[in-house]
């Protein structure tokens, strides 16, 4: 068997790239001091600043008015899970940033300057979400045998840069706050195959390309948001050539490597949002 070759893979998001998920939950990495604005993002005017200690966490939204930053609401927990911030974020809400009795709460807003929000918060991990990503394979490489087929036809190495477009269902898996994520895949995808005489058994009498859809399963380490994949996937093709194509039902596999510019959407932890 020949040398086995790497794979690139890249996985492609359908969604904004290099912008916060607005649905998700920050956190305060280092102790920041904001305003108070309004809804659209308007710092009010005599108002001083208010400290944010670290590991409080909220929630942001772009401002209504032209603004190099995010508006700010913080997050009253009703979770018992023993982390003394979110008690301290709930007492904050409670004491700081709302006004009148309970029942009749007003959020108050906090405007934070892009360049703090990058360089002192930063997203709250989840243990586990799942999505649905756009996958795209580059190159991809089928182990050859060193056996002739029925004795005579030989079964080589193959390399092919065909690309195969699918739909993936994604699971990652990361530590609280932890630059670690792990990426659990697996989906159909499709794409166009190169086919010969040879590969075919002789039921083409010339190259070309047949249609084909591919199970696939894989793997992704991510540190830092670079990537590493171990990706697999055997290929069907549509038409007769499967019956008699010398790689059918042989997998292909490979290593990927590649660099994530999104993140998967993930859910709300557990939280009783301000009226």
């Amino acid at each position: 068997m020949k040398k086995l070759f790497l794979i690139i893979l890249f996985s492609v998001s359908l969604k904004a790239i290099a912008q916060p998920n607005y649905k998700n939950i920050y956190k305060v990495k280092f102790v920041i001091e904001v305003k108070e604005c309004d809804i659209k993002g308007k710092v009010k005017d005599k108002v001083d600043f208010v400290q944010i200690p670290e590991g409080f966490q909220f929630k942001i939204t772009p401002p209504l008015e032209a603004a190099d930053g995010y508006v700010m609401t913080f997050i009253r927990w009703t979770e018992d899970s023993g982390d003394p911030n979110l008690q301290s974020t709930t007492n904050f809400i409670n004491n700081v940033t709302f006004r009148g009795s309970h029942s009749n709460d007003v959020t108050k807003y906090y405007f934070i300057p892009k360049a703090m929000f990058d360089s002192r918060c930063e997203e709250r991990f989840h243990t586990a979400t799942w999505g649905l990503t756009t996958d795209v394979t580059i190159i991809k490489i089928r182990p050859g045998s060193s056996k002739l087929l029925q004795g005579k036809y030989p079964i080589y190495t193959e390399v092919t840069n065909n690309i195969n477009i699918g739909m993936m269902l994604v699971g990652k898996f990361s530590g609280e706050n932890s630059p670690i994520s792990h990426y659990i895949q697996a989906g159909f995808s499709f794409g166009l195959i190169p086919v010969t005489p040879q590969s075919t058994q002789d039921i083409r009498t010339t190259d070309g390309t047949v249609g084909a859809i591919t199970p696939t399963i894989g793997y992704t380490f991510e540190v830092n948001k670079a990537q590493v994949s171990v990706t697999g996937g055997i290929d069907y093709l549509t038409g007769p050539e499967n019956k008699t194509w010398v790689y059918r039902g042989r997998p292909w596999i490979g290593l990927g490597i590649g660099f994530s510019l999104v993140s998967l959407s993930s859910p709300t932890p557990k939280s009783s949002t301000q009226p």
